[in-house]
């Protein structure tokens, strides 16, 4: 069973408009368009399926948030923390200043994320 997630700058909701409204040029697809294999436009299905926001509950498990400061890499987080909230599940956030996305792969950023999720894994794990 799993006991714990971390999500770094992981998107919870495609459908959110900063994500799905991506693909008004059709020359210039989103990486979504792509990974699904169809706009958001086109199978609004498949774009829900992927969205971890609706299969949190009552059984999700304790979520760590480290996010970039870019905004749409939010998408769902806070829709996904009041779910957890409701069900008195254990979350945490952290959002890194002036980081681009991939901010865990690099100096400065990377130290600061693991010490992030080493402290939530040594909380909810120990």
């Amino acid at each position: 069973k799993v006991q714990a997630i971390i999500d770094i700058d992981g998107i919870l909701d495609f459908t959110d408009p900063n994500e799905s409204a991506k693909d008004n040029n059709p020359e210039k697809r989103s990486a979504g368009a792509y990974w699904f294999g169809a706009t958001f436009m086109e199978a609004p299905d498949k774009w829900v399926e992927a969205s971890p926001l609706i299969y949190a509950g009552n059984d999700t498990p304790p979520i760590l948030f480290v996010n970039s400061a870019q905004p749409r890499f939010h998408a769902g987080r806070d829709s996904v923390i009041s779910i957890l909230n409701k069900h008195g599940i254990y979350s945490e956030i952290h959002t890194i200043p002036n980081t681009p996305h991939s901010f865990w792969l690099f100096h400065p950023w990377f130290e600061p994320t693991v010490n992030y999720m080493v402290g939530f894994l040594d909380k909810i794990l120990k």
